[in-house]
């Protein structure tokens, strides 16, 4: 049993938790990225502080891995993820609802060119994204109170009136202090 945040994950790793029934216990969400790529290199920090909150509250039936194709060419090109960052689902358990969540999450993200782009399970990685997937899980496997600060929206500054802020999450969420 694996008890960390986000895991690094190889490609014996990744056939071990196949062979092991993690995919049947547990959803996991995999980062695919490259280590050089600067939109890989904004996804991975929150990725953590998402996972990390998530253990800290206790949920552990909900894993994230990061597989890096600068390293395990094999192992993305047999799963046939063509770019980075990306967002990797993998469920194969007998829950109805958390199969539901990920493929009302497929299809509210992706359009009809990502369909054709991407294997079924695969999204773009942009950590708002998360947010559609976990709102949709069931509440039994996560509760929203948990989560949902990280991916708020800063107050209005400045010129913008309308509090557009764009897709970014709020920093400060980000880096909350813990009482001791």
């Amino acid at each position: 049993k694996i008890d960390t945040a986000v895991v690094n994950v190889d490609k014996d790793l990744f056939y071990a938790l196949e062979e092991c029934g993690s995919f049947q216990k547990e959803l996991w969400i995999f980062k695919v990225f490259v280590h050089w790529c600067p939109h890989c290199q904004q996804l991975m920090p929150k990725l953590y502080r998402l996972a990390l909150v998530l253990r800290q509250h206790g949920v552990m039936n909900l894993r994230f891995g990061a597989i890096n194709c600068a390293t395990e060419h094999e192992l993305c090109s047999s799963q046939n993820w063509p770019g980075h960052p990306l967002l990797v689902a993998r469920y194969l358990g007998p829950d109805r609802a958390v199969h539901d969540a990920i493929e009302h999450w497929v299809d509210v993200v992706k359009d009809a060119q990502l369909r054709q782009m991407l294997p079924r399970y695969a999204l773009p990685g942009e950590f708002p994204l998360l947010k559609i997937l976990l709102e949709q899980l069931p509440g039994s496997m996560l509760q929203k109170e948990m989560w949902s600060s990280l991916f708020e929206e800063p107050a209005a500054e400045g010129g913008n009136a309308e509090g557009g802020g764009g897709a970014c999450p709020n920093m400060t969420a980000l880096h909350l202090t813990h009482p001791e």
